[in-house]
């Protein structure tokens, strides 16, 4: 009776068939990994670990500028602050205030306005307060919005006063000549000067209608 023999050739087949199959599932192993990686991180967790950033205040620099100053006799410093800021490049109309001086502490954290008193005729701002602490006392200031009209009839009043918490101020006329270049900065910078508007095209009557003409005859041959 021949002896058998073992049949090495379907055993190599199967060994050979498993690599195989396992490379073609490797696509659908990592799918699984990765979308185990995504279900093992907590919603908390990943909020905790991300920066977070915030909005950062949208402010303009301040294009045209005067400081103006007026005497303060009984104050620690004898002269104070009344600072004029604008941007006309994007507001043609606003002013920035800035009215401040030395005093032993701070007096004008309740101020919520000031009133500036043009011959007579008196302009009242919401403030809020903007002073700060010094080594000794403190620099009270507040600040409010004024238009460029008001600047240039602060430029051509007789007597101007500022009214703040009580306390009153006067901006001499020698110091308001400076009101003079700021406005005409302002001006220049706000007012367009160039070519103007294109001036637009007459309108069309009936007798001009954008419509082919009717036909009155039937065409003919040539």
């Amino acid at each position: 009776m021949p002896e058998r023999q073992p049949e090495p050739s379907v055993r190599a087949s199967a060994d050979s068939s498993a690599p195989s199959r396992w490379l073609s599932l490797l696509p659908l192993l990592l799918l699984v990994l990765h979308w185990a990686g995504a279900a093992a991180v907590e919603p908390g967790e990943l909020a905790d670990d991300l920066e977070v950033m915030e909005d950062e205040p949208f402010v303009f620099e301040p294009s045209v500028l005067a400081e103006l100053v007026f005497e303060t006799p009984d104050a620690p410093v004898p002269w104070g602050s009344f600072d004029l800021t604008a941007a006309p490049e994007h507001d043609d109309i606003r002013v920035d205030l800035l009215v401040g001086r030395a005093a032993p502490e701070a007096r004008w954290r309740s101020c919520d306005h000031i009133a500036l008193e043009i011959d007579g005729e008196r302009v009242d701002a919401r403030a809020e307060y903007a002073g700060v602490p010094m080594t000794a006392g403190a620099w009270d200031a507040v600040t409010a919005k004024v238009t460029i009209a008001e600047v240039r009839e602060m430029y051509d009043a007789r007597v101007v006063r500022a009214h703040v918490c009580g306390e009153t101020f006067e901006i001499g006329a020698a110091e308001r000549v400076r009101l003079a270049h700021f406005v005409r900065e302002f001006d220049d910078i706000a007012l367009w000067v160039g070519p103007s508007v294109p001036t637009p095209k007459p309108e069309l009557g009936e007798e001009h209608e954008w419509l082919p003409p009717e036909w009155t005859e039937k065409p003919h041959p040539a």
